[in-house]
C-alpha cells in the first residue's frame, strides 16, 4: 500500500505544471502596474545574462545582440530588437521594432519610453536582492538619461512568474494529502510489527 502510495506521489511530481501562456503574462503585468501606478516594465538582457527576461519573453533561438521588451500598463507590449535578430522573437505578444546601430537603438529607447515616468526593470537598489539584480550599470545609467525613474521588478516578478496557477495548487494539496497517508501507514505498519516483536529495517518500511 505504502508503495502504491509513493507511486502516486511520484505521477504527480511529474506532471507538468499549467504554463501561463505570455499574454496572460503580459495581462498579469499589465494589471500589476495599473494597481501599483508605474508606466510599465522593461525587461532587457543581452547574450542570456537575464533570466526572467528570457522566461518572459522566451526568444526562439540565441539572441547574440541586445534587445529590450517593454510591457506598457495598458496597450500592447514592443520589442526592440536588433535588425537581424527579428525572427527569433517571431510569435512574442506585441509589436516588433528593430534597430541597427547604436543610435537608432538609443533614438527608438527614447520614443518607446517617451510617455513614461516610472518603470521597472531587474534591478535592486544597492544590490539587496540578487536573485533580480541584472541591470548593469551601463544600461542604467542609459535608460536613466532618458529621464525615467527605474524601480526593483522584484515583485512584479513574483506576481507575474512565481505564483502557483490554480491547477498548480491543487496538486500540490494533492501531493500533501499522499505525503500524509503515506506517513500514516508507514507508522501503522511499524506499529503492528513492534507489536509482534518482528525485526524492522528501513527497507521492510520502504
Amino acid at each position: 500500500m505504502v508503495s502504491a502510495l509513493v507511486i502516486n506521489l511520484m505521477t504527480l511530481a511529474s506532471a507538468e505544471p499549467e504554463n501561463s501562456t505570455m499574454t496572460d503574462r503580459v495581462r498579469q503585468a499589465q494589471q500589476f502596474l495599473n494597481e501599483n501606478g508605474q508606466s510599465g516594465w522593461l525587461l532587457y538582457d543581452f547574450r542570456m545574462k537575464n533570466p526572467i527576461a528570457n522566461e518572459m519573453v522566451n526568444p526562439q533561438g540565441m539572441a547574440s545582440r541586445r534587445w529590450f521588451y517593454f510591457i506598457p500598463k495598458s496597450g500592447r507590449p514592443l520589442a526592440l530588437v536588433h535588425r537581424i535578430e527579428k525572427t527569433t522573437f517571431q510569435g512574442i505578444a506585441g509589436y516588433i521594432e528593430t534597430y541597427s546601430s547604436r543610435e537608432e537603438l538609443v533614438n527608438k529607447l527614447g520614443q518607446i519610453l517617451s510617455k513614461s515616468k516610472t518603470i521597472l526593470m531587474e534591478y535592486s537598489p544597492e544590490g539587496n536582492n540578487p536573485y533580480v539584480s541584472y541591470l548593469d550599470a551601463g544600461t542604467y545609467e542609459l535608460i536613466k538619461s532618458l529621464k525615467v525613474k527605474i524601480e526593483s521588478s522584484q515583485e512584479i516578478v513574483q506576481f507575474v512568474l512565481a505564483r502557483w496557477s490554480e491547477r498548480g495548487y491543487q496538486l500540490h494539496k494533492e501531493a500533501a494529502g499522499l505525503l500524509l497517508r503515506i506517513k500514516d501507514k508507514a507508522l501503522d505498519y511499524v506499529a503492528g510489527q513492534v507489536k509482534k516483536n518482528k525485526a524492522l529495517s528501513e527497507k521492510d518500511v520502504s
